[in-house]
C-alpha cells in the first residue's frame, strides 16, 4: 500500500470521526490518536469547520457522507494546514508510558492494572470490556508476528509502543492501520522493543494460516 492511500484511509477516518459515525470505541482510539499526534488536530478542526459550516448553512444534519465532506474540503483549500507542520514534531510523550490519558479513562485504569495473558509464544492480549464491540490491547514482544488472518469487518489498531512492519507498510508509535476482508495479513513487531497495540474490532476475524487455525483463540483479546 503507497503512502499516498494510506494518507487517504486516514483522511476518511478521519471524516468519519467528525462526522460522529464510528462505534464509541473507535472513537475513542481516534481521540488516543490525536493525542499521541497533536500535530493532525490541525485537520480535525478543519473538518468540524466544515461540518459545522454545513449547519450554519440550514442543514438538518451535519454532512455524513467522508468521502464528500474531504472533496469539499479540499476543493475549498489549496493545502490542508495539516500539511503544513514540520515533520519533525516529536511525537507527544505520556505521563503513564504508553497508555494515552484518553485510554486510561475509557478502561478505567492504567497500564499497571493490564491483566495480559499469553496467546501464544510472545504475543499477549487483554480484552477491554466495551458492551458488545471487541475492543483489545495486544502485545508482541520484538520479531514475533502474530499469525495470518483476516477480517469480516474492519480493524483499527493503534500503535502505543514500538513499531510492526506488516508486508511493505511500517507503523510506529502514534499510527493507525485500517485492515479489512481485502487485506489477509500477518504483522510482526520491530526487534528493538515490544509493540503494543490498541485494537478495535467491528467484527470477527478469520484466521487464515496453517498455524494460526491451530491458536483459533488468539486474537482479538
Amino acid at each position: 500500500m503507497s503512502e499516498m492511500i494510506q494518507a487517504q484511509i486516514m483522511d476518511v477516518l478521519m471524516a468519519e470521526y467528525v462526522s460522529g459515525v464510528l462505534t464509541k470505541p473507535a472513537n475513542v482510539l481516534v481521540d488516543c490518536y490525536l493525542e499521541l499526534l497533536p500535530e493532525r488536530q490541525t485537520f480535525v478542526r478543519e473538518l468540524e469547520a466544515l461540518a459545522g459550516h454545513s449547519l450554519d448553512m440550514g442543514d438538518e444534519a451535519p454532512i455524513k457522507d467522508a468521502s464528500m465532506m474531504l472533496e469539499t474540503i479540499f476543493a475549498t483549500t489549496d493545502k490542508s494546514a495539516s500539511d503544513k507542520i514540520p515533520e519533525n514534531i516529536l511525537r507527544k510523550p505520556q505521563p503513564d508510558g504508553w497508555m494515552p490519558a484518553k485510554l486510561k479513562d475509557f478502561i478505567g485504569y492504567g497500564p499497571q492494572d493490564v491483566n495480559w495473558r499469553m496467546k501464544i509464544p510472545g504475543v499477549y492480549g487483554h480484552k477491554i470490556t466495551a458492551e458488545e464491540y471487541d475492543v483489545s490491547l495486544l502485545k508482541i514482544k520484538p520479531g514475533v508476528s502474530v499469525p495470518s488472518h483476516t477480517h469480516e469487518g474492519r480493524e483499527l489498531t493503534l500503535v502505543l509502543k514500538g513499531s510492526f512492519d506488516d508486508g511493505p507498510n511500517h507503523y510506529k508509535r502514534g499510527d493507525i492501520s485500517v485492515a479489512d476482508g481485502n487485506i489477509d495479513h500477518k504483522p510482526v513487531a520491530g526487534m528493538k522493543e515490544e509493540c503494543i497495540c490498541f485494537v478495535v474490532n467491528d467484527a470477527p476475524l478469520r484466521l487464515t494460516g496453517p498455524i494460526g487455525r491451530i491458536f483459533s483463540s488468539v486474537l482479538p483479546g
